[in-house]
């Protein structure tokens, strides 16, 4: 299952992606807690923490892969 979920953020620091996104996995149903694929970025440097937090394992996209970058691209199509 895929599912795109959108994060609320004061701001892009590491610190409030990785709070921000364990208080959203928590509210997940069981079934979508198992993992979760980010982008690169420095935002996502405290990925660690967060899985220990929300206890879901992270994978990054591979920017030179075109199917992970397809997938990326058009889910953030609807976003802007």
């Amino acid at each position: 299952m895929r599912a795109v979920i959108l994060v609320r953020l004061k701001n892009r620091t590491a610190l409030e992606v990785r709070k921000a996104f364990a208080r959203s996995a928590k509210k997940l149903p069981e079934e979508m807690r198992l993992s979760m694929t980010y982008d690169q970025g420095r935002e996502r440097a405290e990925h660690k923490l967060f899985t220990k937090a929300a206890e879901m394992k992270v994978y990054f996209a591979h920017p030179a892969i075109p199917n992970e970058i397809r997938i990326a691209n058009f889910s953030r199509r609807f976003l802007l």
